[in-house]
């Protein structure tokens, strides 16, 4: 009875609207459903089926005009898969208008008098450079401004009452429309067929590399820095929907800012965790806790007597986006929670508490810990190699075997690599670029770069001939791209190693497979071993000045050096998220070698610009094969 009342109504109101406005295209709903999946910030906001704004002749953004019963309000509009009848509104416009989902007549009509401004949703960037003679190259970036609920429009508050350098991208993540962009790393999400949703699987393009350099730039002209020039600290700042259950079993949002950092020591995260604490009690009720994943206290962290294993480490923005360290010197990948973002008042408190913490690190901590001065003299290690038996291991919940093969112990050094450039000179197959300080090959393809953090810091040029710059013959050659490698390899009569070779190289004796290229996993044991950030040389209590010669830590149980940090290395495989997972269970695979086709390379092993977490044998990252970057390199393997 109650539907067809409803059915009754919603008839009668279309006809007296059908009478009001004439000659007014409209279109009639019955059923108000949610906004789509991350559409949470286009408010005010309606969703129709596709076919809607076609019969109305609407664009996406345009200003509708929306009539339920009495209440009339204007919204922009934008289309997703819905069922004929069927509309969405946006929740915060629901609320504003104290509207209920479900059985609703409702009318939709092109604006006539517009009040409020079209949103056609195109991607931009925004620099607000606030006070940089105060500040310096000190910038909070917010690459998620809109869909990482409101972080831009803090960026931009702090900005104007500060004078925070602070920059913004807006609009690159709408899944239901078929966009998805990273901003703060050169990655993104192919949409599919009908232009809804995304194909789940990261993927790297010319186009979306571009798009990623261009935010780079609006960061840059906010600091004021040119390119090439790092910055001295920059805050990626971001918002998390990571969910606990509260004690009636509801499923709530966390009260964690989950954050990572990189340039800073132990001791100045826990600072920055003492100062965040101290400042956030004065404005918040509810404090939301800090955790540093760079902390080993933090892997884990207790909320409400629940234990949760931290989540989000930032590492392709600090290992290849904005937070890398040619890039800044020091950095913070913070994701807070809708707590301190939803509405107003939070945002507010946000606001106080954020301008007040990084003021804090602003002046207390914007110098840099003591690091060697000088390279570390280590004895050359002459190019050897090991042979290793074919093995089966369990890695990633399948059981993979390996052929018996021959590695390289170290990584391809500069020395090594600044001969072989030579020989392609003297073959007329490489051309040198002095303007852009790079190895181009024959069609002008980049084959590497000649330095690596600064000028004449990897290579040299004299006189037509490339030689390793002074006392950096030994150490890894990196700022490659994947192509250069496997072009490298086959020179020497190798390859690169497939990841799950690359996994037996760096984890697998005594028939173990270990988390790290090492004996121990304990905090001390790794940091003498592993040359990650922040760990610390035992003879001098010094940090390492970034990457170190070849072998100069001890090798692991199969007698190859620096498989966990020192450098990330390039793997043959081609990357998709899902492989392992997809492989048949109950038995085993031999000699996996990858998805036949993809857009990004695996790389492996971590490096001493990432936490010691990333270093594990078992982690995995997906890399362009034609980005190259200061802490990428390789190795060689030979077939038996």
């Amino acid at each position: 009875m109650t539907r067809k009342i409803m059915l009754t109504a919603f008839v009668v109101i279309s006809l007296i609207l059908l009478n009001t406005c004439k000659d007014q295209p409209y279109q009639s709903y019955s059923h108000v459903k949610w906004q789509p999946p991350g559409a949470l910030q286009l408010d005010p906001g309606v969703f129709v089926p596709d076919d809607s704004l076609i019969a109305l002749g609407l664009e996406l953004g345009d200003v509708v005009d929306v009539r339920i019963g009495d209440t009339r309000f204007q919204a922009n509009v934008y289309p997703y898969l819905y069922d004929a009848g069927e509309m969405g509104i946006n929740s915060f416009t629901l609320k504003r208008y104290n509207i209920e989902r479900g059985d609703l007549a409702v009318y939709l009509a092109k604006a006539q008098k517009p009040e409020i401004s079209t949103q056609p949703l195109k991607m931009h960037g925004e620099s607000y450079p606030g006070d940089l003679k105060r500040w310096g190259s000190f910038v909070i970036s917010t690459p998620h401004g809109d869909c990482d609920l409101f972080t831009g429009e803090i960026a931009e508050a702090l900005s104007q009452r500060y004078g925070l350098p602070a920059s913004a991208y807006y609009h690159p993540r709408f899944t239901f429309l078929g966009r998805w962009y990273d901003a703060n790393r050169p990655l993104g999400k192919a949409p599919r067929e009908d232009g809804h949703w995304t194909i789940p699987e990261r993927i790297w393009n010319t186009e979306i590399d571009s798009l990623f350099r261009a935010y780079e730039q609006i960061i840059r002209s906010t600091a004021g820095v040119e390119a090439g020039e790092p910055l001295d600290f920059l805050c990626s700042f971001h918002g998390h929907d990571l969910k606990m259950k509260d004690s009636e079993g509801n499923r709530v949002n966390r009260e964690v800012i989950e954050a990572y950092g990189s340039g800073f020591s132990q001791d100045e995260y826990r600072l920055m965790i003492q100062w965040f604490n101290e400042l956030s009690a004065e404005h918040f009720d509810v404090q939301p806790l800090l955790v540093f994943g760079n902390l080993p206290e933090h892997q884990k962290y207790t909320i409400d007597n629940q234990t949760f294993n931290f989540w989000y480490t930032g590492l392709g923005t600090r290992s290849y986006g904005t937070l890398r360290k040619t890039n800044t010197v020091r950095g913070l990948h913070m994701e807070t929670p809708n707590s301190m973002r939803f509405n107003i008042e939070a945002r507010e408190k946000t606001i106080l508490t954020m301008a007040a913490f990084f003021e804090r690190v602003h002046a207390e901590l914007m110098y840099p810990q003591k690091v060697l001065d000088k390279p570390l003299e280590r004895k050359r290690v002459e190019v050897a190699t090991v042979e290793l038996p074919a093995a089966v291991f369990n890695y990633r919940k399948k059981m993979v075997s390996v052929l018996p093969l021959k590695a390289s112990t170290t990584e391809v050094t500069i020395d090594e690599f600044a001969s072989y450039l030579n020989e392609l000179l003297k073959q007329n197959k490489a051309q040198i670029d002095m303007e852009h300080r790079r190895v181009n090959g024959t069609n002008g393809e980049l084959i590497c770069f000649l330095d690596a953090y600064s000028e004449d810091d990897m290579l040299l040029v004299e006189e037509g001939l490339i030689s390793a710059a002074a006392n950096r013959g030994n150490y890894p050659m990196t700022n490659l791209t994947w192509h250069a490698a496997v072009d490298y390899a086959e020179f020497r009569g190798g390859r690169l190693p497939t990841e799950t070779e690359w996994v037996r190289l760096a984890g697998y004796w005594d028939d173990e497979l270990h988390t790290y290229a090492t004996e121990h996993d304990d905090y001390e044991h790794l940091e003498q071993n592993i040359n990650f950030e922040g760990s610390l040389d035992a003879k001098t209590g010094c940090t390492y000045p970034q990457d170190l010669p070849v072998a100069t830590l001890p090798a692991n149980g199969n007698g190859l050096y620096d498989m966990s940090g020192n450098v990330w290395e390039w793997c043959s495989d081609w990357f998709h998220s899902q492989y392992y997972r997809n492989l048949e269970a109950e038995m085993t695979h031999a000699d996996p070698r990858g998805p036949e086709s993809g857009t990004m390379r695996t790389t492996k092993g971590g490096s001493w610009g990432a936490g010691v977490e990333v270093t594990k044998t078992s982690y995995r990252v997906a890399l362009a094969p034609e980005l190259t970057l200061a802490d990428l390199g390789f190795r060689i393997v030979w077939d038996l």
